[in-house]
């Protein structure tokens, strides 16, 4: 089938330093109306395509262009206005929204669309919807948040787990959620230095702080057997057993604190140790393994003057590397009685006297060596009034 045309222009443009225009019509617009067109064309009397006199193009049908669609300059209009806008937007595969010169971009590769640029996050003022059994992954899968019905599952971060750097993390509602579930329990509870566990709005409070656990209000209750061992319990307050037995077991002690021992009232009678053997402690007991452990020989410290203090020992040794004074006894308790087991240090023979206090027969000693040791006997009859005997118990 042959064209026809009504006219058909045709020219020649051949030279490069001219600028050539194929139809120009210049209207001189002193007054006109608004519908004014500079091009209307029509099939039928109906509209197809025209030009009005502002440059606005209106065509009836689908434009095509194998080019690029560009504004006269950046930021210079829009696709679409308020009121008339598009229908639809159609890219093929691979096609990018790029915003400011591709400070953002989306872009579209197989079943996926991919954002970039915003280094200052995507920011949404509604919620976010998500189909049924979709996941939000991170990192190509190095972190996943997976929906199934009435769940979300987190899995992934294995080794430096989930961070919240905000706010606590809470229930919907009081009594409203648990934190795990029978047969699928959490391994482990890490809590900080002065972590508290509080029940029911402060009705039992369990409160660290170092190397102690505190129970701040409520009661603690064993209701099952079981064992502990190595443990200290410290327990303050009036405590009442009712209807328990204590039974046998390795040990069983109970240490009071801020409660004195008493020999008179029911309760408990703290276990003497040597030194409060030595030093006559009131309210202690002693067992028959300290008439063993405190009668061990206590040595003293050898000095011009030898210090003896009554409460540091029962049964004392010196080794004399001189002539020495032993000097009157501190803390001495009346009706009881010391010893001290003399000898020198080397064969030189050593002179022992004897402190003021020393009052009656006081023994003279000038012949204590190493191969010659003297026991002396004290018995304390005031606390400044002591009487001193000897006894050679080792000859050359």
């Amino acid at each position: 089938m042959a064209d026809a045309y009504i006219h058909s222009l045709t020219d020649l443009w051949n030279d490069a330093g001219t600028t050539y225009h194929a139809i120009k019509m210049n209207a001189t617009d002193s007054a006109s109306a608004a519908g004014s067109r500079l091009l209307t064309l029509q099939i039928g009397g109906s509209d197809r395509f025209y030009v009005d006199k502002n440059g606005n193009v209106v065509a009836a049908g689908t434009m095509t262009s194998t080019g690029a669609f560009l504004q006269s300059a950046n930021d210079g209009g829009a696709l679409g206005a308020s009121g008339t806008a598009w229908s639809d937007l159609f890219l093929a595969s691979g096609g990018v929204i790029n915003w400011n010169a591709g400070d953002v971009t989306a872009t579209h590769s197989a079943n996926a669309l991919a954002f970039a640029g915003a280094s200052s996050g995507y920011s949404f003022d509604a919620s976010l919807l998500l189909a049924a059994s979709t996941a939000v992954n991170f990192g190509v899968g190095d972190v996943t948040i997976t929906h199934s019905t009435n769940a979300l599952a987190f899995a992934g971060a294995t080794t430096n787990g989930y961070s919240f750097a905000d706010g606590p993390i809470k229930p919907a509602a009081n009594d409203g959620a648990a934190l795990g579930v029978s047969g699928t329990a959490w391994s482990d509870l890490f809590l900080a230095s002065g972590a508290v566990i509080d029940f029911a709005a402060a009705n039992v409070v369990l409160t660290h702080s170092s190397g102690v656990l505190t129970l701040g209000t409520g009661d603690l209750r064993i209701t099952t057997a079981g064992t502990n061992s190595a443990s200290a319990v410290t327990v303050g307050g009036t405590q009442t057993l009712t209807g328990k037995t204590l039974g046998t077991g390795t040990a069983f002690g109970v240490v009071p604190t801020g409660l004195d021992a008493s020999t008179t009232a029911k309760g408990i009678v703290e276990k003497a140790t040597d030194a409060e053997v030595y030093a006559a402690t009131a309210d202690k007991y002693i067992a028959a393994d300290l008439i063993e452990t405190a009668s061990a020989s206590v040595a003293l410290s050898d000095a011009a003057t030898v210090a003896v203090d009554w409460d540091a020992g029962i049964n004392r040794t010196l080794t004399a590397a001189g002539n020495r004074a032993i000097g009157n006894p501190t803390n001495g308790q009346p009706g009881t009685y010391r010893t001290i087991l003399i000898q020198g240090n080397d064969t030189t023979d050593r002179t022992i006297t004897f402190g003021n206090q020393f009052l009656g027969d006081v023994p003279t000693i000038t012949d204590c060596d190493s191969t010659k040791w003297y026991l002396l006997t004290i018995r304390c009859i005031t606390t400044t009034h002591f009487a001193v005997s000897s006894q050679v118990v080792k000859k050359p």
